[in-house]
């Protein structure tokens, strides 16, 4: 008997228990990995529970004959705004806010900024208490034209800030503080209060001091006003007040900010100016379309912004998340005894929007 035959019935006793014990495991090593996929399935879709992302593309084509009263004609097609923001919620009372943001080539060589960095602690003495880079609530430039208003290209600031907030049945309150970039003081402040009725709400905003408004100071400087702009020799506050109401259909939208006299220099003689500005705002939908109308007008401004803007706007929805809105506006600058040109000029802009 050759030694194959005599090793035969021993080989096939070792296969045969060999590959039941092989198919068993296989078996095995299935359920670990469907366990391990639904576990990650799982986490995958916890994570997705607790992270909610929001985000904004605008692309706009700009027309204007007189740009900043040069008399230069000025056209453009350009992405204006593209924005990603994400919430996340880190536990029942502690979330955090990340924006994105590009803005038609502002910022570093990419063009985006960290545009908002914040955790918001929920329930601390009864109020949200909000830490990191946020926008302060001093204003709230409400518009339905394709252009910011003229009182937001002022009065908009960011700031790293600690702040309290507080909700109840309508009324709201803000009270932050932050690092001062310009006064001697360590430390400025503000106050915003909010009450929402059925058909109108009115708002309130303060801040301590207006030259910490990045508008306000850095549209002065780039105008010829140098030195210190409030600043160290004087802490001047700043005021917006606002309201929306709804009637009979339309919505009226209303803002006003001022701020106390500023000291500055102007081309190196010492001047006063006393910035203000207001936007007045009516619109109303018919079928798909809404359109609006608007009047705006500055003071202490010149060189900075137009003295008075005059706009309309027409807009309607393409699908549930673009939108087409056209608007066409007259600026007309400060008079040659103010210091202005006396120009107007006539613009007009068309936006899509997609937003998700």
């Amino acid at each position: 008997m050759s030694f194959l035959n005599k090793i035969k019935p021993s080989l096939s006793l070792s296969l045969a228990l060999f590959f039941p014990v092989n198919a068993a495991f296989a078996d095995s090593a299935s359920e670990v990995s469907a366990r391990l996929a639904n576990l990650a399935a799982q986490q995958a879709s916890a994570i997705a529970d607790d992270i909610h992302m929001s985000g904004i593309l605008e692309v706009e084509s700009f027309y204007t004959d007189s740009d900043e009263f040069s008399g230069e004609t000025v056209y453009n097609t350009v992405l204006a705004t593209a924005e990603l923001a994400i919430e996340a919620t880190l536990t029942d009372t502690i979330k955090a806010d990340f924006v994105l943001l590009y803005e038609g080539g502002e910022g570093d060589e990419t063009g985006i900024n960290v545009d908002v960095a914040s955790l918001v602690f929920e329930g601390v003495f009864g109020a949200n208490f909000l830490l990191g880079r946020y926008y302060l609530p001093f204003g709230a430039y409400e518009t339905k034209m394709v252009n910011d208003t003229l009182l937001h290209e002022l009065v908009e600031i960011r700031k790293t800030i600690a702040m309290l907030s507080r909700t109840y049945e309508g009324y709201s309150a803000f009270i932050y503080a932050f690092n001062s970039d310009v006064a001697d003081q360590t430390v400025s402040y503000g106050l915003s209060l909010d009450a929402q009725y059925e058909y109108y709400s009115i708002g309130l905003d303060y801040i301590s001091n207006v030259a910490e408004v990045g508008g306000v100071y850095e549209m002065l400087e780039d105008a010829g006003y140098t030195g210190h702009i409030a600043g160290k020799d004087q802490n001047s506050a700043g005021l917006v007040v606002r309201g929306q109401a709804s009637i009979a259909g339309f919505q009226l939208i209303a803002e006003r900010f001022e701020s106390e006299e500023l000291k500055a220099l102007t081309f190196g003689i010492d001047s006063h100016i006393k910035p203000k500005a207001w936007h007045l705002e009516l619109s109303t939908d018919y079928h798909d379309w809404a359109f609006a109308a608007a009047f705006q007008r500055t003071d202490g401004l010149v060189g900075v912004l137009a003295k008075e803007r005059i706009s309309v706007s027409a807009g309607t929805s393409l699908t549930d998340d673009l939108s087409l809105i056209a608007e066409l506006w007259r600026d007309q600058d400060y008079s040659i005894k103010q210091g202005g040109t006396a120009k107007s000029s006539h613009s007009g802009s068309v936006q899509l929007a997609f937003k998700f």
